[in-house]
């Protein structure tokens, strides 16, 4: 029998933004954000001393002994906090983290809320009711990218987009932390306001339900607005830690849940995360398909009369992959990020990016390799074509977001490099470099200028940060783009270039070409390099003798000299005098970097 997890994986897969979530105080128990009564009672306390009398172990009895009516939060914090900043300040203590609770992790989004907020921004959830009053689940939400609308009190949902358009609604049925209306005593949580009321019922209507987290304890209408609900289009799924207790078990049965019996909310939700984005990842073209296309390609090339198939071809995978670019995929880093968010959304861009052009490095690879002068302006339309992302022009301020689109562009123009140069085919190297690009601003360029380590982002995420793109080790930290790079083409070149040595040495020449040629089109005062050069491991950087890569251009150029096939179709102007330039400003950058 199939697992209640693995079949909600499978349906909230299969059914992208149709499941709307139901959280409650148990998915901030983690960060340690006390609940609205935990926090009334705490409020008693504080007026209790301020009276100077006892009132342990039982703060509410001496509440209604003291004031004859129950303990009431908007009481409270009127009678502890007289103007609105004091009583901003007031609850912020119980909710706003200080260094020490950063440090212990207390008071920040969890594992559970950095979970939900990566199958929002994949499109598998879009509606999210919580009980909570904390802001954990928007700070999540804006980690990766996300602007959410955030239903604080009725009055705000008139301004609610429609349901059926909502990217990242947060509906906070009980209100929020900074709002003295919120519902936290057994009173005020036995009926909602009308129009909460239907907003609800559109939505226990239209949408399946995950629920986690949620006790039922004390939340009457809540309770209620379930159990009326009649609506059996979607499933209902109910992650209990322990033994449901009466009143979840009567809606668990009202609703015909599946109840999955979880060991936390952070356990819960990351695993059902992996297994959405494991099956997902099915659906994406497999390995194999990779080396399929590339067979395909080479047959293709073999024979002329294939000629029209060979276009169908790259026409067919390079439109596969640019719809797979779209910026729907890629939301933009709109809103203030700390520094581990950040490095946490441009990891999974890197490697989403690297996934979306998977078939399309062996195709041009194998293209650049074996093909002729007809088959290069098959692959220059399919580089440019991926260069200009949609969206990339009219950037006032290129950030790391706008630059790190230009990835796939950028690895198609090394599958390509990296193969031509292994089989001498400088016409096709050439036409790749010169070819006419994008830039965030909208300005046109050569890729050789446009797809450097000059404008993707490079390096650490930060002074004292984590590498700009995953998979790495600290001596690699300094040329991220360049490793990164370097690992992801791999498997894309290694039927081509099987043996590990020759494999590095083809990275490191085309990789100093092309920071040559950029050199040569666009001289900057930074010369764009990788790992060609050389220099060695943190922290003393000890002076290495000069990579492979490099030395073999070099010899080869200064062998040939005019008859270098590199002059020979165009590369700088075929000019030895502008080869030379461009190398004094590459090894300047070097020995700077050298110190």
């Amino acid at each position: 029998m199939i697992a209640p997890l693995l079949s909600l994986a499978f349906t909230v897969e299969a059914n992208p933004g149709v499941y709307a979530l139901l959280l409650g105080s148990g998915i901030s128990r983690a960060a340690a954000i006390p609940t609205g009564w935990e926090i009334t009672l705490d409020l008693v306390r504080k007026l209790a001393a301020a009276a100077g009398e006892p009132c342990n172990p039982n703060e509410a009895g001496w509440f209604r002994s003291k004031f004859g009516a129950e303990p009431d939060y908007s009481v409270l914090l009127r009678e502890l906090a007289k103007t609105p900043a004091e009583r901003k300040q007031l609850l912020q203590s119980y909710f706003q983290p200080n260094d020490d609770d950063r440090t212990n992790g207390r008071k920040i989004p969890t594992a559970a809320h950095h979970a939900i907020a990566e199958l929002v921004r994949d499109g598998f959830v879009r509606i999210i009711l919580t009980t909570n009053f904390d802001t954990l689940i928007e700070d999540a939400l804006r980690s990766t990218g996300l602007a959410p609308y955030v239903v604080r009190s009725p009055s705000d949902i008139a301004g609610m987009p429609p349901l059926s358009h909502s990217r990242a609604s947060v509906v906070k049925l009980h209100g929020d932390y900074l709002d003295t209306r919120i519902r936290n005593t057994p009173a005020e949580l036995e009926a909602y306001p009308s129009t909460q009321n239907r907003l609800l019922g559109r939505i226990l209507d239209e949408f399946g339900l995950i629920v986690c987290g949620w006790s039922t304890e004390c939340d009457t209408a809540l309770r209620d607005a379930i159990a009326k609900s009649r609506s059996r289009r979607y499933s209902c799924y109910w992650a209990a830690y322990g033994e449901p207790k009466a009143d979840a078990q009567h809606l668990i049965e009202l609703r015909g849940a599946h109840v999955i019996t979880i060991a936390g909310a952070n356990e819960f939700f990351r695993d059902l995360a992996d297994k959405v984005q494991a099956i997902r990842a099915i659906g994406e073209p497999h390995p194999i398909s990779a080396a399929v296309a590339a067979e395909q390609m080479r047959r293709f090339l073999e024979e002329p009369v294939n000629r029209i198939r060979l276009s169908d071809l790259m026409l067919r995978e390079t439109e596969r992959a640019f719809a797979a670019l779209s910026p729907d995929r890629f939301p933009p880093l709109n809103v203030p990020l700390t520094q581990p968010d950040v490095q946490r959304v441009l990891h999974d861009y890197a490697n989403k990016y690297r996934a979306a052009v998977d078939v399309l490095l062996s195709v041009m690879a194998v293209g650049a390799y074996w093909g002729n002068e007809a088959t290069t302006s098959y692959l220059t339309r399919c580089l440019q074509r991926i260069a200009c992302p949609e969206g990339s022009t009219g950037v006032a301020q290129p950030n790391l977001w706008s630059s790190q689109r230009y990835l796939p562009a950028t690895l198609l123009l090394y599958a390509g490099g990296i193969a031509g140069l292994a089989n001498s085919q400088y016409h096709t190297v050439a036409s790749l470099l010169n070819t006419t690009c994008r830039d965030q601003r909208g300005d046109a360029g050569a890729a050789a200028v446009c797809l450097t380590s000059n404008t993707l982002p490079n390096g650490k995420l930060g002074q004292n940060g984590a590498p700009a793109y995953p998979g790495l080790d600290p001596s690699e930290y300094r040329f991220s783009l360049s490793y990164f790079l370097f690992k992801s083409l791999r498997p894309a070149l290694a039927g081509l270039l099987p043996e590990e040595e020759r494999y590095s040495l083809f990275f490191d020449k085309f990789e100093y070409l092309l920071s040559l040629v950029h050199e040569d089109l666009h001289q900057s005062r930074w010369a764009p390099v990788g790992r060609f050069a050389n220099l060695g491991r943190p922290p003393a950087y000890l002076p290495l003798p000069p990579s492979a890569g490099v030395v073999s251009l070099d010899e080869e150029i200064n062998a040939q000299g005019l008859d270098w096939q590199g002059f020979k179709v165009g590369l700088f102007d075929g000019s030895m005098d502008r080869f030379h330039q461009a190398k004094q400003s590459v090894d300047k950058t070097i020995e700077v970097m050298k110190g």
